[in-house]
């Protein structure tokens, strides 16, 4: 047998090796970043940014759309703040890959977009901030809270919402429905952050300085958000992003309200949000805080009412049990249904509560669990169970996008670019349900980053087209994988 070395490859009985540089080999290790830019040209986003996003109100040589750009790619590259695009500069072949012809604009030319997009005057750090004597943390001059100006700011939310719109029809129903529900996930997270600088930060109730960054998902797209100071009131930031989600995201994929799920924490059990979602006329489920009214109304409610759902040792249950009652709260319009759970943990004596408040009946729920066997109460506790893996959702802009930390002092500019990196959030998660193998469907965007965008390619541009070339080193089946996920995200958009 003849042992044959792969054609260009150095091997360990080669006696020297010269370095040099090849001008006419425009190579980028993140070829992959094709991929993303295949998506975005799919469904006209950087054209609707045109549309949508206000020139720069000062020149430096980058349009809103070029610095949008730089920063969407940056983050899913893997970079942070407003130095996510800083390895794009060293690239010029993935400058040329993705249209950014002017250059990638460094930190300090992103946070001057995010001030003009944000509709605030810029300011440099000696006039923004001063030390403190006797510490090493420097504290704000300007007291205000600088919001970005509601105007500017709509155009931004208006085009994630476009987007999710445009993504939507495309993803697995798997990952958007259950059963035959759309399900719609809002939650609130908290931002902690460090010494005096954030000018909207607030002493939440863990007794931390942080922000507050509300979110709306439709199925598994961030389809609204709203950043603010960490100790304000969930619901009220949730109120005004559902009517938005319905007309420009549910209505323009012609999605019925009735077929709608809202799932909700106990945070947002409140009847302005529950008022709300009925006359939109989604469906719901949403959590209810404990309360000694409640607990006592359930305590109260005759034995055949209750389900035996036996013991969960998952849980560290030792015996649980469901029913199904009406409930009318102080300060609720009408009385709705109330489905409880009651359970006692292993070696404890007391019975403890949990509640979900719903206007499901019987026959909406069957067909969401047609197979479950499950008998009403116990199904709407199956059915509210989804919203764990909703919340699972985080991770990805928290962790893999950096969001945990805002990257200014200032609010608007990071509202600004909260609403970029919700952009790139969407592009990572469609890519990942998309695009993928079976095996490896809505994968991490970390591992996204690894195995589909991190791949060495050759560009060239022709003809008006755009032209990359893996690496022939790729293993024979990523070769096939990284090929047809192009092919995938063309039928699917």
């Amino acid at each position: 047998m003849v042992n044959r070395k792969p054609k260009g490859l150095v091997g360990k009985k080669d006696a020297t090796i010269k370095a040099g540089i090849d001008e006419d080999l425009q190579v980028t290790a993140w070829g992959g970043l094709a991929l993303v830019e295949h998506l975005a040209r799919q469904i006209g986003l950087w054209k609707k940014a045109e549309q949508l996003l206000p020139q720069r109100v000062q020149t430096y040589g980058y349009t809103s759309v070029n610095v949008a750009a730089s920063v969407v790619y940056g983050l899913l590259q893997g970079g942070q703040g407003f130095q996510a695009a800083q390895a794009l500069s060293e690239d010029t072949a993935a400058q040329r890959l993705l249209g950014l012809h002017h250059g990638v604009p460094e930190e300090a030319t992103v946070y001057r977009a995010m001030c003009d997009l944000a509709g605030l005057a810029y300011r440099d750090g000696e006039a923004t901030y001063v030390a403190e004597e006797g510490r090493a943390r420097k504290r704000r001059v300007v007291g205000e809270v600088e919001e970005a100006q509601a105007l500017l700011l709509a155009l931004l939310a208006d085009w994630l919402r476009w987007q999710a719109a445009k993504l939507l029809p495309g993803l697995p129903r798997a990952a958007t429905h259950l059963g035959p529900y759309l399900t719609v996930f809002g939650d609130a997270t908290q931002l902690e952050v460090d010494g005096r600088c954030f000018d909207a930060a607030e002493v939440d109730y863990n007794g931390n300085r942080s922000l507050q960054w509300g979110t709306l998902w439709v199925g598994p797209l961030l389809a609204a958000q709203v950043l603010r100071g960490g100790a304000r009131h969930e619901a009220q930031g949730l109120l005004p992003l559902l009517e938005p989600a319905q007309q420009e995201v549910l209505r323009q994929n012609h999605i019925e309200p009735q077929h709608v799920l809202a799932l909700l924490d106990s945070a947002y059990g409140e009847e302005p949000v529950l008022a709300e979602l009925e006359r939109l006329g989604w469906r719901y489920l949403v959590g209810l805080s404990t309360n000694p009214v409640l607990e006592r109304t359930a305590r109260e409610q005759p034995p055949e009412q209750w389900v035996n759902t036996g013991p969960r040792p998952a849980n560290g249950w030792a015996e649980s049990a469901a029913c199904a009652m009406r409930y009318g709260a102080e300060g609720w319009d009408h009385s709705r249904t109330v489905i409880a759970r009651r359970f006692r943990r292993e070696g404890e004596l007391f019975t403890e509560y949990r509640f979900v408040v719903t206007d499901l009946g019987p026959a909406e729920v069957w067909p969401a669990l047609p197979e479950s066997g499950l008998r009403y109460a116990e199904a709407l506790w199956r059915m509210y169970g989804h919203k764990q893996a909703r919340e699972v959702q985080y991770q990805t802009p928290l962790s893999d996008l950096g969001l945990h930390h805002p990257p200014s002092g200032r609010l608007g500019c990071n509202q600004v670019f909260y609403q970029l990196a919700g952009v790139a959030l969407n592009l990572g998660v469609a890519l990942a349900l998309v695009g993928m193998e079976k095996k490896e469907r809505g994968l991490r965007l970390w591992r996204l980053r690894t195995l589909y965008l991190a791949v060495a390619a050759r560009v060239q541009r022709h003809a008006g087209q755009v032209f990359v070339q893996a690496s022939g080193a790729l293993e024979a089946l990523r070769k096939k994988a990284w090929l047809n996920a192009f092919a995938r995200v063309a039928h699917a958009w």
